[in-house]
């Protein structure tokens, strides 16, 4: 099972492949290829711009509301268009000659499908998404395939990048280049009132003997496997988790992302073998290595998790009180989280910051009401909470409301810090691309 990881960034520092174009009726047409002389504005290697990709790059930052309305500045943001597109082809290029970046097309496929329909909702149903596709000239089934293009060379992008960075040299960077990044963006660096909490999520215990049920019925499925049945098949119709959709299917992970014990199989078995039972917190493990490449593994697996009963759910509320009496008391949070380890949901973060206002968006319904007005030091719960059809108890410990305002460069620093090496090292193998391709701008 994967690790929780943190989504915020405050600057986006290198952007390889943008969203694709939401038309509008306001938005410049589509460029006509039988009224526009075609020409090249940037050759790189053995390849070509034409200044219709260009402007249909242009059309796309338009459309998502990223150009500049001063005229007098679109020369300069044209140029660094071209220069954005000039980078893309260099690493599709380099990317090519890499037989071991291979694309996920289920993952390509699952996000076609996701931005399509976040499209037809947010163009006001598909009617509308069709009539705006028809004033630049296109069908939705075009839209597909372009839009399925684009995802795939991100992927392709993404993979390089990752392979080129992997054992990278370190790079260094000094106090005050964080602070002239800082400086440069701190006027977008501002948030609303936001509440900072800290949790304590109690699952069910399940008891030795129902442990012991689901090792047997994991020993029969691993029969099975071994007398030939396909493993997609077997997770599709037994595995306890979401990728039993995808018939198990884990995808791209390296270390760090799944739990110990998990990792220290999946990164051992060889490519195509299929792993005794592992034991986790989650339930028993079969995993089953597709591919591997330097540093990651593409892995499916089968889950089993241990049945629990009333007597559980019991031992859990029994734990949840316990853990609100003693923060009542004036326990830490953070003594308790560790103390009572073994019987928390690993899978649920124990911290989160969210804006006041969106507490209604951002939580699940069982959290809204006892959240909506609580104040800095209040602890709330334990209220029940379903998760993975199982009934949880949660307590909330509301450790900071933070008024609305601006971030401080302390807050963000280690952010910066990490995008800055990051965009150094990329900007490093941008380099290495041009010297060893021919690359010429004709803007």
């Amino acid at each position: 099972m994967r690790r929780p990881t943190n989504p915020f960034f405050l600057f986006t520092l290198i952007g390889l492949i943008l969203a694709p174009v939401h038309a509008t009726a306001q938005d410049p047409a589509r460029p006509d290829p039988g009224l526009l002389v075609e020409r090249v504005v940037a050759m790189v290697g053995d390849s070509i711009i034409t200044l219709t990709e260009l402007q249909e790059y242009l059309l796309m930052l338009r459309a998502q509301g990223e150009l500049p309305t001063d005229p007098a500045t679109m020369a300069a943001v044209e140029e660094d268009a071209l220069k954005s597109l000039v980078e893309q082809l260099l690493i599709i290029q380099a990317a090519s000659q890499d037989s071991t970046l291979i694309p996920d097309d289920a993952e390509i496929e699952s996000r076609v499908g996701q931005m399509m329909d976040e499209t037809t909702q947010r163009m006001g149903g598909a009617r509308r998404f069709q009539d705006a596709l028809a004033l630049q000239g296109m069908t939705q089934a075009e839209y597909r395939r372009e839009l399925k293009q684009r995802i795939r060379k991100e992927q392709i992008q993404q993979l390089f990048i990752r392979s080129q960075l992997m054992g990278a040299p370190p790079v260094v960077v000094t106090e005050a280049e964080m602070r002239e990044v800082w400086e440069a963006g701190r006027t977008l660096a501002t948030h609303p009132e936001l509440v900072t909490l800290r949790q304590a999520v109690v699952a069910p215990s399940p008891s030795d003997s129902a442990w012991s049920a689901a090792r047997v019925h994991g020993d029969s499925l691993l029969e099975r496997l071994r007398a030939g049945e396909d493993f997609a098949a077997l997770a599709s119709e037994y595995s306890m988790d979401g990728s039993a959709t995808s018939g198990g299917d884990l995808g791209w992970f390296r270390r760090g992302q799944m739990v110990r014990e998990f990792e220290e199989v999946a990164f051992r078995l060889p490519v195509g073998s299929v792993s005794d039972l592992v034991r986790s917190q989650f339930g028993w493990h079969i995993i089953k290595i597709e591919r591997a490449r330097p540093g990651e593994v593409n892995a499916r697996h089968i889950l089993l998790r241990p049945e629990t009963g009333l007597a559980a759910d019991e031992r859990a509320l029994t734990t949840a009180n316990e853990i609100a009496r003693r923060l009542q008391a004036g326990e830490s949070m953070r003594v308790l989280l560790t103390e009572f380890e073994d019987q928390l949901d690993a899978d649920i973060p124990d911290s989160v910051s969210v804006a006041r206002e969106s507490i209604t968006e951002a939580l699940p319904l069982p959290y809204q009401q006892p959240l909506a007005t609580a104040s800095q030091g209040d602890i709330v719960g334990p209220f029940s909470f379903i998760v993975r059809d199982r009934t949880t108890w949660v307590v909330v410990e509301v450790s900071k409301v933070q008024p609305a305002g601006e971030y401080t460069f302390e807050e963000l620093r280690d952010q910066i810090e990490g995008q800055l090496k990051e965009q150094r090292q990329i900007e490093r193998v941008l380099e290495e691309l041009r010297e060893r391709m021919l690359v010429d701008l004709r803007l």
